[in-house]
């Protein structure tokens, strides 16, 4: 099986996206259209995330935009929307690796680039800890 193909066209709606000059469906839509089909655009979605996550030192900066943008507008489901984006990237990657074991976040043959995932993943439920927090929802440590 080939992987999508990212094209730069992807990647700016994608930056339009997470800037917020482009909602949620509206990237979709136009991600659905550059990549062919609802499908396609379902798998580059979370690529186009991965690919963000080396301009990892401006997220906190992004969260802030996206807080700020929730509050002005007066829209405070933009952060439900935003942390099920980051929930739905995360559950992307944790799933690459049922077909790929070099994705996969715990790796025991290299300690080093586990210790990074972990330290990611960690850093994913803060960002998901704290966004619930905004919204007066108390995070669950695990599934009953």
């Amino acid at each position: 099986m080939q992987e999508p193909t990212v094209t730069q066209a992807m990647i700016d709606a994608y930056d339009e996206y997470t800037h917020l000059t482009l909602d949620r469906r509206r990237f979709m839509e136009q991600l659905t259209k550059l990549a062919g089909s609802g499908a396609a655009a379902a798998a580059i979605a979370p690529m186009l995330a991965a690919n963000s996550s080396a301009a990892a030192a401006t997220v906190s900066t992004l969260v802030l935009a996206w807080v700020e943008a929730a509050a002005t507008a007066r829209e405070p489901h933009r952060i439900a929307f935003y942390l099920g984006d980051v929930a739905a990237a995360f559950h992307a990657w944790w799933n690459m690796g049922n077909d790929r074991p070099d994705a996969r976040i715990i790796l025991a043959n290299d300690a080093e680039l586990t210790a990074t995932r972990l330290y990611l993943a960690d850093g994913i439920g803060q960002v998901i800890r704290n966004g619930l927090h905004l919204m007066g929802v108390e995070a669950l440590e695990e599934m009953a």
